[in-house]
């Protein structure tokens, strides 16, 4: 499990889902196996549930966090497009 010392301080967006809350991106590209493919603008993705879980999701595409954002049901996007491609792990609010 990933402790997160951060995790208030993260750049929450509320998003409106029946099962999601929020979510946040933080930009780790420079780290990131994408790079060789040309995908520079990765990053982790926070994800919070409305009860109270939270995952972070590695390697994802700044692109996928904004159409997710954007997208007419954030929490069936997230279900296809995020939850089945990227590893996670579960976050311990320290």
């Amino acid at each position: 499990m990933a402790e997160v010392d951060h995790y208030q301080a993260l750049p929450w967006e509320d998003v409106a889902s029946s099962n999601l809350r929020r979510v946040a991106f933080v930009k780790t590209s420079e780290n990131s196996s994408f790079l060789e493919e040309g995908k520079t603008d990765v990053g982790m993705l926070y994800v919070e549930f409305r009860d109270g879980r939270a995952y972070c999701y590695s390697e994802v595409n700044r692109e996928t966090y904004e159409e997710m954002l954007e997208a007419d049901s954030v929490g069936a996007y997230f279900a296809r497009e995020v939850r089945p491609h990227h590893e996670f792990e579960k976050v311990e609010r320290g």
